[in-house]
């Protein structure tokens, strides 16, 4: 044998030997964390310790159950030698779907480099399936891997997505109402705000509250004459992402509210136990609501309300003040000025709750629109946000939308 013969041989020889010992190497380790297992599994080594008069070991958890034979082999051919048979076997994964879940989702966790990263593959491809009942767990288990922050990141993203599009959906349909939240959104909030309104349409109870803590840009919680009483207070003090509580017209105990907003420090809470409603944003009117007392007392945008039965009103919130001890059906005298013009009306009020959204008087309305001061509100649509309507990062370094 010539020399270039020999050496080939001798390198050949040596890869030989080199993968054979990468094998058992992994065959050792496989075999450090089995182990454990094995003897939390044998009742004869639990049983002889407890005749010894020692205290037994904490059981272990359960064993996942066995996989079916082809997921196994699937499974152990994702660290197989020929790139073919390793993509094979992932797609045969992807394939198989949920019962191939659990093992997969060990195999990206503690499966050697090439198994853990094709494993995780198949998680994503999952996660990005319409099958939400295959979806949302596997997201559950990219979330989990710790190995992995960055994926972990993005698909713990991802569930909060899911879970706030389910919770939004699940308050709509308990009666519910969720909208853009105009306050926040003009005090340039990141995102859209959103205000989640509860009137006496409400079905959810106490219980159907827990949706609210699952929506991120949730800002504005209002209850508007909602058949909630103390009860709700527990849940409503776990809503400390919202930055505003209305309580209008609600038979809550006044020393357990108090209670509440010592649990909810950042939380502005206002409450008008009466449940009259005038239907006007800002003390000079910058928005009303359409039919409502205001609109229908002849008020229109750009009025600045001065007086209340007598009483002089320099803030919007002694506005809010004087109306919060009115019950609906009062009548009261409202004094305001218009175009340096002042004015007086009779305004009767309404209840919170009885309607749900807000029109914009237009200044512009045909005479057939006016009403004795000026323009009739005209009635707009609820506006509905949708919960995908949220920007979208333009450039790599522009942050994710929360």
């Amino acid at each position: 044998m010539d020399d270039d013969h020999m050496k080939g041989f001798q390198l050949r020889s040596a890869l030989r030997s080199l993968r054979r010992a990468w094998l058992l190497a992994g065959g050792l380790v496989a075999s450090l964390f089995a182990a454990p297992l094995a003897v939390a599994q044998a009742p004869d080594v639990q049983a002889e310790i407890a005749k010894q008069g020692e205290s037994p070991a904490e059981p272990e958890p359960a064993a996942a159950p066995e996989a079916p034979p082809e997921v196994a082999a699937a499974i152990k051919q994702l660290e197989g030698d020929q790139y073919a048979a390793r993509q094979a076997a992932q797609r045969t994964l992807i394939a198989i779907g949920a019962p191939a879940l659990e093992p997969t989702a060990q195999a990206a966790a503690k499966g050697g480099l090439e198994t853990s990263t094709r494993a995780a593959h198949i998680l994503w491809a999952w996660a990005d399936s319409a099958d939400q009942t295959l979806a949302i767990p596997a997201l559950e288990k990219l979330a989990t891997l710790a190995q992995r922050p960055v994926e972990a990141a993005e698909a713990q993203r991802r569930l909060a997505d899911l879970r706030e599009a389910a919770a939004i959906a699940a308050i709509k349909e308990l009666g519910g109402f969720v909208e853009m939240d105009r306050t926040f959104a003009m005090m340039g909030a990141y995102g859209t705000p959103l205000q989640i309104t509860l009137n006496k349409d409400w079905k959810g109870g106490a219980e159907g509250l827990k949706h609210i803590a699952l929506i991120r840009n949730a800002t504005t919680l209002s209850v508007h004459g909602a058949p909630l009483g103390d009860e709700a207070l527990p849940e409503l003090e776990k809503l400390a992402n919202v930055k505003r509580m209305e309580f209008f017209g609600q038979k809550f105990t006044p020393e357990l509210v108090d209670k509440s907003r010592e649990k909810l420090p950042a939380t502005l809470i206002d409450i008008r136990k009466g449940g009259a409603r005038l239907g006007i944003r800002g003390l000079d009117a910058q928005e009303i609501v359409a039919d409502s007392p205001a609109a229908k007392a002849g008020l229109i945008i750009g009025d600045k309300i001065t007086a209340f039965e007598g009483k002089p009103i320099a803030t919007f919130e002694e506005l809010t003040a004087a109306i919060s001890d009115r019950m609906p059906g009062d009548t009261v005298t409202i004094k305001f000025t218009r175009a340096g013009e002042e004015r007086e009306t009779k305004v009767t009020f309404d209840r919170w709750g009885d309607k749900a959204g807000a029109g914009r008087a237009l200044p512009d309305a045909p005479p057939s629109e006016q009403g004795l001061f000026g323009p009739v509100p005209r009635i707009t649509p609820l506006q509905r946000v949708p919960f995908d309507d949220r920007p979208t990062p333009t450039s790599p370094s522009d942050p994710l939308p929360k």
